[in-house]
């Protein structure tokens, strides 16, 4: 019998995977749309100024940006829903691993006052939607402001004894 080597990153890493699969099950809701069960899931996200714009960009790859997108702006609230569909049957006893995430997803965005929806593009490219707006000119003017953190000296123990 020849020696198994142990790492121990393994075990950590199998453990991850266990945890994000309770916390994915137990904070998704389950859909019986298809032939399989799918799961509702959030694109991962950016928002950043660039320049005079605001610049919002989700990864949905697997989509068709026509039919499977659907942008709306309710107030100051960007609401972008959707759907990915897992394009073939699979058996379960032919699926070996499923890190995919498929079914209707959904993300609301708080926009700054004052932006302008019929200002809004929204270009879909290699599994990236990006959606560009003008900033309003209340936000354009705003400065960042530093904020000093105050750093407070903790006493530490030598040696049973407190030092200053």
């Amino acid at each position: 019998m020849l020696p198994t080597l142990w790492e121990p990153f393994d075990t950590m890493r199998a453990f991850d995977r266990e945890f994000n699969d309770i916390v994915n099950r137990l904070f998704s809701t389950p859909s019986e749309e298809g032939p399989q069960r799918t799961w509702t899931w959030k694109p991962t996200m950016e928002v950043f100024r660039d320049g005079e714009d605001l610049v919002i960009r989700a990864d949905i790859p697997g989509v068709d940006p026509e039919r499977d997108i659907e942008l709306s702006v309710e107030g100051n609230i960007l609401r972008m829903k959707g759907h990915r569909s897992f394009d073939r049957e699979v058996s379960d006893d032919h699926r070996y691993m499923v890190e995919r995430a498929y079914g209707e997803f959904r993300r609301d965005l708080t926009l700054p006052d004052g932006v302008d929806a019929d200002a809004m593009n929204a270009s879909y490219d290699s599994g990236v939607l990006t959606i560009t707006m003008p900033l309003p000119e209340s936000v354009k003017a705003a400065e960042p402001r530093k904020i000093p953190v105050a750093v407070e000296k903790t006493k530490r123990l030598v040696k049973g004894k407190r030092a200053a």
